[in-house]
């Protein structure tokens, strides 16, 4: 016997019956060592937590108690996400000695309510890895954060300054769509890469060579908003999904930006200039949070600072 309650978002989620009391209840239990408020301000549903360095994710009621707890054989990334069938997905950390900044995952993994592993998937070599965020949709799919290598000859040929390539290589930034098969295989079903929409001016012998304020749609690969000049340049942090306009919206920290793209565009379209439900192709249809990083402010208009 089950039931259906509301939570978070005005989501349904489907539970066993047998927590009824947590749902109905809280407020009889005792504070716990680990919620330190819980007044009438507080949203009525639950929180779900992955503490850094843990294998473990849980489920807690408001007054801190665990509702449910699912175990892996692997650290937590950086996302995790309770579905609205009851399942988990979360990213996990595992071991790359070629991509290793903060965020680097590698492994996603899908558990049911009960804690048994039902799909896993690895995406991490020593060219590519996921890292921080991932976004379940609605049709199963998942939208996964990936960084890949651009060696120092393609860095060069997309008109990076060579003086800004510490480590000899660059990191592009990729959304990879997945559809999960089976218990641990997955088809690439929708791909995007910042590498294709960069601009700059600093090689004019470069076919992207522009002039960066006339072209917001595209990413100066010049521009840095600290003295690093290492791989990790963008280091996006978050991905969210817009299903009523199918865009999908951008996070990156190191250049205080947040950028907004079409979903709707084939692989191929979201590789150029056009195609998809807005016509730009895979281009940035908006950005927003720092004005210098296309050459249309200086530092005093920034609105973000680092979100992370």
């Amino acid at each position: 016997m089950a039931f259906y309650i509301k939570l978070n978002m005005n989501k349904k989620y489907f539970l066993p019956i047998f927590f009824t009391i947590f749902i109905f209840s809280q407020s009889s239990f005792s504070q716990t060592v680990g919620v330190l408020r819980n007044d009438s301000g507080s949203y009525n549903g639950y929180t779900i937590l992955a503490p850094v360095r843990s294998t473990e994710t849980y489920l807690i009621n408001n007054c801190g108690q665990v509702v449910n707890q699912w175990s892996s054989a692997y650290t937590t990334g950086a996302s995790v996400y309770l579905l609205e069938n009851g399942n988990l997905l979360r990213t996990c950390k595992i071991d790359n000695a070629d991509i290793s900044f903060g965020g680097v995952g590698g492994r996603i993994e899908l558990y049911d309510w009960d804690s048994n592993l039902i799909w896993e998937y690895n995406y991490s070599s020593p060219t590519f890895s996921q890292h921080h965020d991932i976004f379940p949709l609605n049709n199963g799919n998942i939208l996964m954060l990936a960084v890949t290598t651009m060696d120092m000859n393609e860095a060069i040929q997309s008109g990076r300054d060579p003086s800004k390539l510490e480590d000899g290589k660059l990191y592009n930034e990729q959304i990879v769509e997945l559809e999960p098969i089976g218990s641990n295989q997955a088809n690439i079903v929708w791909e995007w890469n910042i590498k294709d929409h960069l601009i700059q001016d600093f090689d004019a012998s470069k076919d992207n060579f522009g002039v960066i304020a006339d072209n917001p749609q595209l990413l100066n690969i010049n521009f840095l908003m600290t003295s690093t000049t290492d791989a990790n340049w963008l280091h996006v942090n978050s991905i969210q999904y817009n299903e009523d306009l199918d865009q999908i919206v951008l996070s990156t920290r190191h250049l205080s930006e947040i950028y907004i793209i079409d979903h709707s565009t084939t692989t191929a379209e979201a590789a150029t200039d056009s195609g998809g439900t807005y016509g730009k192709g895979g281009d940035l249809l908006y950005r927003w949070g720092n004005k210098e990083a296309y050459n249309k402010g200086t530092s005093t208009d920034r609105t973000l600072y680092a979100q992370h």
